[in-house]
């Protein structure tokens, strides 16, 4: 296989008589969503028809009845300008009104079209958006947050290698929250911050330095906006309120016990989980039942489509390496085919650093920034292999030994301070009872 990334050709191939056509089509497109909630509608949960200004089905278009997709959005092709008008049939407890929608709507959508406005005019210069409210009939319409597309790819910036992150959100405005091992990543590594939202189309772009990301993964999590979304901040109290208690039932329990608790489930929250994309590989092969494979092949795999972007062969004792030069920039697996049963193993990167984290640890070897004690694996001027100096402590450039960094960091920790406290205050009172004794005493 070759590891050089390919440019392909896309074939168009139309059917018999459509190459002559010589009609140019534009839209009509927008948004429909609920008038109170402001939350988009689901794939298929209303039909958006084309009326002309008269108010009749029009005849400038090839397809009038449109459902709406996952976002809400609909599309509607013309080929003639001239003044349209809109009909929607919601297939949910809602009604096509004249009803004004919730005042933030003009921060989330665009122009609304209501039951018994005027034609709008639509023009193949201009092609119009025309977003629709419905009235509930009872309780608001409520999604849960999501996404429709994403993209995650690692690109050359300013000099150094960053991770591009994109989404699309299903709401605009979703609150967008990048979390690495547990904490939030407010800035992108060189100090600028990251995007807190994605903005009015549900876009939402990223550059995050590859080395501040972790080579365990990490998560984005979408968080519906309680500033534009009513029902949002219901749920979001609730939730907080839910998850509160839970975590002081986990804190008892796992105070007691040596077992993992996984986190608190939110249904507000939308987790996305991704695998890193490491930058050098480094370790054994594991089979699911933990039991090293040694001779086997290692294929790596694009994930956008299954095929192979580089091989090789772990030893006789079942390690492998693989350098930089050899890893692709987009989102990628592991495929080991074990040479004795030929069964097929794969492993996620994020598996694949798990199986190998007691080794990882014990070397010091971080896979996302190529480093072995600290130390830079690869020259990056060479591209040799660097000797790595395992007695080498960063800490001994600063002047400060070891112990002398972990005894401050031992002397500022919380537990420590609150005993030093409490023997200051039983010295305390313990001195002043012995005043009081001898003045008690002497009168």
């Amino acid at each position: 296989e070759n590891p050089s990334q390919q440019q392909g050709e896309a074939n168009l191939v139309f059917p018999s008589g459509v190459e002559n056509c010589t009609q140019i089509f534009w839209d009509p497109y927008g948004r429909v969503f609920d008038s109170v909630s402001l939350e988009p509608f689901g794939a298929g949960q209303a039909i958006v028809t084309l009326l002309d200004e008269n108010g009749s089905p029009s005849l400038n278009t090839f397809t009038n009845n449109v459902l709406i997709d996952e976002m809400g959005k609909y599309n509607i092709l013309v080929n003639k300008d001239g003044k349209y008008k809109l009909k929607v049939t919601p297939k949910t407890n809602h009604l096509f009104t004249a009803a004004v929608p919730n005042a933030k709507y003009s921060e989330l959508y665009g122009f609304i079209y209501k039951l018994g406005d005027p034609a709008f005019v639509e023009t193949i210069k201009s092609p119009k958006r025309v977003d629709v409210a419905l009235k509930p009939i009872g309780t608001p319409y409520s999604r849960s947050p999501d996404y429709i597309s994403r993209e995650y790819i690692d690109v050359w910036y300013e000099g150094e290698t960053y991770t591009k992150i994109a989404l699309r959100t299903v709401h605009p405005k979703t609150i967008v929250k990048v979390m690495v091992g547990g904490v939030q990543l407010t800035t992108n590594g060189s100090g600028r911050p990251l995007p807190k939202t994605s903005d009015k189309e549900g876009y939402w772009l990223a550059l995050i330095k590859k080395e501040v990301l972790s080579q365990e993964g990490f998560s984005i999590e979408l968080i519906k906006n309680p500033q534009y979304y009513p029902l949002a901040k219901i749920n979001n109290d609730f939730s907080q309120l839910i998850n509160k208690l839970s975590l002081l039932f986990i804190k008892k329990v796992s105070a007691q016990q040596s077992i993992r608790i996984a986190d608190p489930v939110d249904s507000t929250i939308k987790v996305i989980k991704f695998d890193p994309i490491l930058e050098y590989i480094e370790g054994y092969l594991y089979d699911d039942n933990n039991k090293i494979i040694p001779n086997a092949k290692v294929n790596v795999k694009l994930k956008m489509n299954n095929k192979i972007y580089y091989s090789t062969v772990t030893d006789d004792s079942g390690f492998f390496t693989m350098y930089p030069k050899n890893l692709p920039p987009y989102e990628f697996y592991l495929e080991f085919i074990n040479p004795e049963t030929g069964k097929i193993i794969v492993q996620t990167t994020s598996e694949f650093v798990d199986k190998n984290q007691i080794y990882l640890d014990s070397e010091k070897i971080d896979l996302m920034r190529v480093t072995k004690y600290d130390q830079k694996i690869i020259d990056p001027k060479t591209g040799q292999l660097n000797k790595i100096d395992k007695n080498y402590n960063p800490s001994q450039q600063n002047n400060q030994s070891p112990t002398t960094a972990s005894t401050k960091k031992n002397l500022l920790d919380p537990t420590v301070l609150i005993i030093i406290s409490i023997i200051i205050l039983l010295v305390m009172v313990t001195l002043g009872l012995v005043f009081y004794i001898k003045k008690s005493k002497s009168v």
